[in-house]
């Protein structure tokens, strides 16, 4: 608002004569429980790079030999391209899996995986298939920015919209105790009034905890209790002298995940408070699978460095806090250049983000 408080001859204070609109910007705050088909959308959104979608497979089995609980690969029947997304087995023992290599001429074919097997697998059971999409941070092409997007919000009597809207922060949050969510702020243009929307809910299934697996340092962690993982672009609104009240662009800055935390149970020989105060970065790796549709979330930062480990004791296990930064590596870049995170997304969803 831009006031007028031109001199009038009477003793009028700041507030002035009249307030004039100036330039205006929209802003929403929100938290949503991490559904595999609509949270690919806040993840684009905040890392930029396109879909690097890898089909679902034709349905498999197990091959001979089977594989032990904690394989890193497993026998399959036929070729399985790297980066897919399968669920071996069926019933109480299913698990989802990202594939990172094959080899062999025939069957059995050899196939690595980006975390071990949870369970004993028989020659013979069922491998099936979901779509991978995956994401990262959109480098070098379009000023480095990531697709806007536009929200529509219906509180039960009026309708509105904001549009052109760019993810200023998007916060992963999970734990032993709570869903895993996906806190986000999206700034954009300003708030119109719009037709009520069409409500048209998708299937996935609420579940309060994840099956979470995590690899740190390359070895399966089991005693992770809670995390969050932060991704903020600090988006800056530009407004020209065009005449219009909304931002010429809204900008987005550098993906940081800075201040991030892990809740552990801490067990025998634990290295936390090593890895926490000295120079010690290593690869994490989380998985997150849905029970009931084996859909699955996995998010991938190759060089995270503790930080500011407490230890905490009162409980029937002793805990420890840490802190972590996710550093810029070559590894989690999809599109070239240097990225801190990669993240893939198994679903039923067979078009493109």
């Amino acid at each position: 608002w831009l006031t007028d408080n031109g001199l009038r001859g009477s003793p009028v204070g700041p507030s002035g004569y009249q307030n004039v609109a100036g330039v205006r910007g929209g802003e929403y705050n929100g938290k949503v429980n991490a559904f595999s088909d609509t949270l690919p959308i806040l993840v684009r959104g905040a890392l930029g790079s396109p879909d690097a979608k890898v089909v679902a497979i034709a349905s498999t089995t197990v091959g001979i030999g089977g594989c032990a609980a904690g394989a890193a690969t497993i026998p399959s029947t036929a070729s399985i391209p790297i980066g897919s997304a399968i669920v071996i087995g069926t019933g109480a023992t299913a698990e989802t899996h990202l594939t990172t290599s094959v080899s062999g001429t025939g069957a059995p074919y050899t196939i690595g995986l980006s975390l071990p097997t949870q369970y004993l697998h028989l020659a013979g059971e069922t491998i099936a298939g979901l779509t991978a999409h995956t994401f990262g941070v959109q480098n070098d092409q379009v000023g480095s920015q990531p697709p806007s997007l536009s929200l529509q919000d219906f509180d039960g009597a009026n309708a509105f919209q904001i549009l052109a809207a760019q993810v200023d922060e998007l916060s992963l949050d999970f734990g032993a105790e709570k869903e895993f969510a996906a806190t986000f702020k999206l700034l954009g243009n300003g708030v119109t009034s719009i037709a009520t929307p069409t409500n048209a809910p998708g299937t996935e299934h609420f579940f309060p905890g994840w099956d979470v697996q995590g690899s740190f340092g390359g070895t399966v962690v089991p005693q992770v209790e809670d995390g969050t993982i932060p991704i903020k672009r600090t988006v800056k609104q530009i407004w020209t002298a065009q005449g219009v009240p909304d931002p010429y662009a809204s900008m987005a800055d550098g993906v940081d995940i800075k201040g991030g935390k892990f809740a552990f149970t801490v067990a025998q020989n634990d290295a936390t408070l090593t890895e926490g105060t000295t120079r010690d970065p290593m690869a994490v790796l989380l998985g997150f699978t849905e029970p009931q549709s084996m859909h699955a979330v996995w998010v991938q930062m190759s060089q995270v460095q503790f930080k500011d480990p407490k230890r905490k004791e009162g409980k029937p296990q002793v805990q420890v806090d840490t802190a972590f930064d996710a550093e810029a590596n070559t590894t989690d870049a999809v599109s070239g250049g240097y990225a801190a995170v990669q993240i893939t997304i198994a679903n039923a969803v067979t078009t493109t983000y």
